[in-house]
């Protein structure tokens, strides 16, 4: 629930995965949600058509 992260006095997210997936996850956490970008720690591991993440 991303409204849970706005009560939170310092959150921070973590994002795990498909990496057109993330990116998108990681926009909305930051522009709708409003945390800091430095809050969101991805790790995409896997993306169509791509090697080596």
């Amino acid at each position: 629930n991303v409204e849970a992260l706005r009560v939170l006095p310092d959150p921070v997210a973590y994002l795990a995965g498909n990496g057109p997936a993330i990116q998108r996850q990681r926009t909305l956490l930051r522009d709708v949600v409003g945390l800091d970008r430095k809050a969101v720690r991805t790790q995409p591991y896997w993306a169509e058509g791509k090697t080596g993440l």
